[in-house]
């Protein structure tokens, strides 16, 4: 569900200011990296707010590199998937 919230956000909000971009490629990139910022937004607020959330356990850096790839891979699939 929350995919497909954000790819009506990028349809209705964030697609007008990505016109300058031709590569689809790069627009669904510089999409996947503007979710990624959000998510991590959204998980900093949610630990401030419920502090009863345990602490992941493993490499921070190799969670975060994998957050990253999946949310670019979702930005460039979402701007494929949706005509201009």
């Amino acid at each position: 569900m929350i995919g497909v919230i954000f790819a009506l956000a990028y349809i209705f909000l964030i697609q007008k200011q990505l016109q300058k971009i031709s590569n689809r490629y790069v627009k669904g990139t510089v999409f996947g990296i503007i979710v990624f910022v959000f998510a991590q937004v959204m998980m900093f607020l949610m630990t401030a707010v419920f502090t009863s959330i345990p602490s992941p356990a493993g490499s921070m850096a190799l969670m975060m590199l994998g957050s990253v790839i999946g949310h670019v891979v979702y930005g460039i699939v979402t701007v494929l998937f949706i005509k201009h």
